[in-house]
C-alpha cells in the first residue's frame, strides 16, 4: 500500500491514524520506517496498546511529536521516544491514556535533554462533550445509599 493511502504527509510532517493503517493492512507504526521521506514532525492518532511503539526510537529526526485519541503502553513508548536526540517538542490530547505497571523498572538514564515543550491540549468549552457525567445531573441525590435504606 503507498503511503499516500496511510498518512498524510505534508512537507516535513507526517500524519498517521491507527485506524486508517489497519484498514489497509499495515503494520501501522512500523510503516513510519519505510521511505516515507525525511520528516520532522509526526502527529500520531487513534493508536492502541497494540501498536508497537518502539519504533518511534528509529527516527532520529524527528523534532516534534504529537498523539492523540491513544491507549499508549507506557514503558515502550518513553523508552522510545528517549533516544530520539532532536526531539524538542511532545504534546497529547486529554483523550490519552497511559497503560503502565507498577513492576515496570526505568533506567535511570532516560532522559529528554532536547525537550522544549511538552503539552496536553484540552477541549475548547464550545466543544460537544458526548462524554456521560451521571454526576452533573444530581440524580444520585435522590438514590437510597444501599438495598436497606428507607425513606
Amino acid at each position: 500500500m503507498d503511503s499516500e493511502h496511510l498518512a498524510k504527509i505534508d512537507g516535513k510532517v507526517v500524519k498517521l491514524s491507527g485506524i486508517d493503517s489497519k484498514k489497509h493492512g499495515s503494520r501501522e507504526l512500523n510503516f513510519l520506517t519505510t521511505d516515507i521521506g525525511n520528516f520532522t514532525h509526526l502527529e500520531l492518532s487513534q493508536f492502541s496498546l497494540d501498536s508497537d511503539w518502539s519504533v518511534l526510537s528509529d527516527l532520529k529526526n524527528l523534532q516534534s511529536l504529537t498523539v492523540r485519541d491513544s491507549y499508549i503502553d507506557f514503558k515502550k513508548f518513553y523508552n522510545a521516544i528517549c533516544t530520539l536526540p532532536d526531539l524538542k517538542s511532545l504534546t497529547f490530547n486529554h483523550y490519552c491514556f497511559f497503560n503502565k505497571n507498577k513492576s515496570d523498572k526505568f533506567s535511570t538514564q532516560l532522559k529528554l535533554p532536547s525537550l522544549k515543550k511538552f503539552k496536553i491540549e484540552f477541549p475548547e468549552e464550545t466543544e460537544p462533550n458526548f462524554e456521560i457525567n451521571k454526576w452533573l445531573f444530581k440524580n444520585h441525590e435522590k438514590q437510597k445509599q444501599d438495598g436497606v435504606q428507607m425513606q
